[in-house]
């Protein structure tokens, strides 16, 4: 028999239900970020059984990693990095406040900065990024009893653009790197929203769309 154990802190899940109750909605299903990323790339992707797939979800703090087998979850892993960490290897190297280097990091043109000094810290930080992927990956290949090569890597979260970093996973693990479109199978509802809106809201979507996916009563 296979369990999978989820455990976390009823302060944290007090605090999310909270903001939900006083939006003046009632919570009722809570679930696991990884959990809800598998469920958007499920519902809009088809993966050979054998295929191994890498999913991972780059947010501001955290990086989310999962690998499946075809569509089966075989390894979860979050690390304690992302996009802040861009933008304060931008402030603490070119002597900024955190707003301009926010800017800078999402490519603008800020006045007094020059844009060509952002690019070698931005592929510092994302060459750290891709390292402890490499470190989650071949722990994964080393109490795997799967010897299946990596085939497929799909990005998404808010930082996943950033840095260069679709080019530097694909050299790495010498794969198919991709991102992910939550949006690839499901019609949006509303007709106002134009095709570049949901194109330029997609890499911060997967995870909400994928917990959007449930429905009361799922187990």
């Amino acid at each position: 028999m296979d369990v999978l154990l989820v455990a976390v802190k009823k302060d944290k899940i007090s605090d999310y239900t909270s903001v939900v109750t006083q939006a003046g909605l009632q919570p009722v299903v809570v679930e696991v970020d990884a959990f809800s990323l598998q469920n958007a790339f499920e519902a809009n992707y088809d993966p050979e059984p054998q295929q191994v797939i890498a999913l991972i979800d780059i947010g501001a703090a955290v990086t989310s990693i999962t690998l499946l087998q075809g569509s089966n979850p075989s390894f979860w892993r979050d690390i304690n990095i992302g996009g802040n960490q861009y933008t304060d290897a931008i402030q603490k190297e070119l002597n900024l406040n955190q707003d301009t280097a926010e800017r800078l990091k999402r490519g603008e043109d800020v006045s007094g900065a020059k844009s060509d000094n952002v690019v070698p810290i931005l592929a510092a930080v994302t060459e750290d990024v891709c390292s402890e992927i490499q470190k989650t990956i071949d722990f994964y290949k080393a109490t795997s009893a799967s010897d299946e090569p990596l085939d497929r890597i799909y990005l998404t979260g808010g930082a996943s653009q950033l840095g260069n970093l679709k080019d530097a996973l694909a050299q790495r693990f010498r794969t198919s790197v991709e991102y992910m479109n939550p949006f690839r199978k499901i019609q949006t509802a509303s007709r106002d929203l134009s095709p570049e809106v949901v194109t330029r809201m997609s890499p911060g979507s997967a995870v909400a769309v994928g917990l959007a996916l449930r429905k009361v009563g799922d187990r």
